[in-house]
């Protein structure tokens, strides 16, 4: 009898158990929802190894961090995983790669909204956890604020500059009438009217198809930026996560004229000419003068331009020429960044303010 009594108190207990757990995980739900923060209990957890190398200039760099990247957009908008980012073997960290990463961060969050769950941990590296504040990281996935000023960065760091927004529409001068984030003084005062017109140009076909065959989509034309101004030069990085020049341009151009253009092209692999065949076509499609000219005007300009240098990298294809060389450089690599990168670089005056954020 005593047994059958201990036996029907701990049924009881576990009973009474089970109910507050429920009771607490749905006040804990109700506060998610009240916070619009994401609801992290039942949803698998996956950690995932950053590169030594955030870099896509070089082919065995790129395939490593492309596969991290990839990683990380499946784990995030496939299987609406608590992801988190280990980042104890990271040490070198090249511009355009790290704005890849950024802008594939933000991409998943705007898309998934409140699932959005990245979290960095193991930050071994102090300039690159600066870097990771600097650029917006942290801010994206809701970590850490290192709590010193800007100022006190390694000076690698400190002067880039993190913006993005959307495309504003056909006119090319509404490219930064709205955008997150900041701008280096000297693009924000003079250089922006160039600059605009390569993001709008950038964009204009970037979003016409789906970036891939399955997953949503982000449903509006977006563009991601850094800028660095230091010691009278002034480096720039638009990057757009479209279907790439080889994809659009097949649907802005007729095939006879677009087949008989990247027939004179034999020496490249087939991303680099159809980067070829933007820049020799020139004008849009639309007709209209405003559009289609950014990519071609800029490469020129700065073709020209004492010491400055120029790369678009599309897909799988990089062009880029070298004011310093005075050569021009076309690399294949195996694996796609599926979208477009614009960089370039120009020496400038140094007087220019730099504007509050929007």
């Amino acid at each position: 009898m005593k047994l059958s009594l201990q036996k029907r108190d701990r049924a009881i207990a576990h009973v009474m158990h089970l109910r507050g757990r429920r009771k607490n995980i749905s006040k804990r739900k109700r506060q998610c929802k009240h916070k619009k923060t994401a609801w992290l209990g039942k949803r698998p957890t996956e950690r995932i190894s950053a590169p030594f190398a955030f870099n896509i200039h070089g082919d065995q760099n790129r395939a490593t961090f492309i596969k991290f990247v990839t990683k990380i957009r499946d784990a995030v908008i496939f299987r609406r995983a608590l992801v988190y980012l280990d980042f104890s073997k990271p040490e070198v960290l090249r511009p355009a790669a790290v704005l890849l990463f950024v802008a594939e961060l933000d991409r998943m969050k705007r898309i998934v909204g409140n699932d959005f769950a990245v979290r960095i941990e193991n930050v071994r590296v102090p300039r690159v956890s600066q870097v990771l504040q600097q650029v917006g990281v942290y801010d994206i996935c809701g970590g850490k604020n290192l709590r010193i000023s800007e100022e006190a960065f390694d000076d690698s760091v400190k002067h880039w500059r993190y913006a993005t927004g959307v495309r504003a529409g056909d006119e090319t001068n509404e490219a930064f009438e709205n955008f997150e984030g900041r701008l280096s003084p000297e693009l924000a005062k003079g250089m922006w009217k160039g600059v605009s017109e390569a993001v709008v140009n950038s964009v204009q076909h970037a979003y016409v198809e789906p970036r891939f065959k399955s997953g949503p989509r982000l449903g509006h034309s977006r563009w991601w930026m850094f800028s660095h101004e230091k010691e009278g030069e002034l480096q720039v990085i638009v990057c757009d996560l479209g279907i790439g020049i080889p994809r659009s341009l097949p649907l802005n151009w007729e095939p006879g004229l677009l087949d008989r253009l990247l027939s004179t092209f034999t020496k490249d692999g087939n991303d680099v000419r159809s980067i070829r065949a933007a820049l020799a076509v020139g004008a849009s499609s639309t007709g209209a003068p405003h559009r289609g000219k950014g990519l071609q005007q800029i490469w020129n300009t700065l073709r020209n331009a004492k010491g400055a240098s120029v790369a678009i990298l599309s897909n799988h294809g990089q062009l880029s020429w070298s004011g310093v060389d005075q050569k021009e450089f076309a690399l294949e690599f195996g694996t796609s960044i599926n979208g477009t990168m614009i960089i370039w670089t120009v020496e400038i005056e140094t007087d220019a303010k730099e504007p509050r954020p929007n």
